[in-house]
């Protein structure tokens, strides 16, 4: 049985490997985003014997999703799969494969916001701070909260992300979609990061955060020493790098950034994104409003 199956998924990758359109779509996409999409593909087109994006319709996205959601899926696993299925539909609608994108007819999941349980109080970020033995741990945790960037971003700042201007101490970001935008960090975490890449860098191109072997530090690290500090802290939580990131939107906001200046800053394509942030309580850059 676990023959036959492997055999299945062997032939729809094959499938998936030779429709040109998939391939450029996924290609446009970042890694992560890439690997979770053509996961997300893969097993959709696997479970509804898809050979060709024209059997793609409303009928078999919705069985999909029913079969998702009757093997235990929770929704917010349901919204991620249609979004694969959405953004490669908008995609082949965009070059005229498909005529319309059959997803837009079906009704709305709904997935309850968890962003006002994953903020953190700013005293317990600086107890993270305060508590974590690392010099590059303690400066990675700063990065996050006073900019809001994701992990993966962090991860590829290089040396030459860090620019002086007339206008201010920049960090040049590379976000979703190969997009990039610049972030206003004030002077003290410039020079605060001016002076390890001083002790631990050397040409522009290379990571400004390293691991032990030299090499830009991965995600997995990053996402164990915000961990570790958080517990160190006391907070027992599963504390991740995105609990910072809304930490920073949600304190910015509080602290009289414009929703605007937020967006800009984590690099949200939509304000609607942002606007969750407004209903977030925990009782020019939005970096300018945390004071660490």
């Amino acid at each position: 049985m676990e023959l036959v199956k492997t055999s299945k998924l062997k032939e729809t990758e094959d499938v998936i490997q030779e429709m040109s359109h998939i391939n450029s779509w996924l290609f446009q996409k970042t890694n992560n985003t890439r690997r979770a999409y053509k996961k997300d593909i893969l097993s959709f087109f696997e479970s509804e014997s898809i050979q060709s994006v024209d059997e793609i319709t409303i009928f078999s996205v919705s069985k999909y999703l029913m079969s998702l959601k009757e093997g235990g899926a929770r929704n917010a696993t349901l919204v991620r799969h249609r979004a694969s299925i959405s953004s490669l539909c908008r995609y082949l609608v965009k070059v005229g494969v498909l005529n319309k994108n059959p997803t837009e007819s079906l009704d709305k999941i709904s997935v309850q916001d968890n962003t006002t349980y994953k903020v953190l109080s700013l005293d317990v970020v600086k107890r993270m701070i305060e508590l974590e033995p690392s010099t590059r741990n303690k400066l990675i945790l700063k990065t996050f909260i006073k900019t809001g960037v994701r992990v993966s971003e962090l991860s590829n700042l290089k040396v030459s992300s860090l620019k002086k201007r007339d206008s201010g101490f920049l960090l040049i970001v590379l976000g979703k979609g190969n997009k990039v935008r610049t972030i206003t960090i004030g002077e003290r975490l410039h020079l605060e990061l001016l002076s390890y890449i001083e002790l631990n860098s050397g040409k522009p191109s290379d990571p400004i955060f390293t691991s032990r072997y030299g090499k830009k530090i991965s995600t997995v690290t990053i996402f164990k020493l915000v961990r570790e500090a958080a517990i160190r802290a006391g907070i027992n939580d599963n504390v991740s790098p995105h609990w910072l990131r809304h930490t920073h939107a949600t304190i910015a906001l509080e602290n009289g950034a414009d929703l605007r200046v937020i967006q800009e800053t984590l690099g949200h394509e939509s304000i609607s994104t942002t606007t969750k942030y407004a209903k977030v309580g925990i009782g020019v850059s939005s970096c300018n409003a945390i004071d660490i």
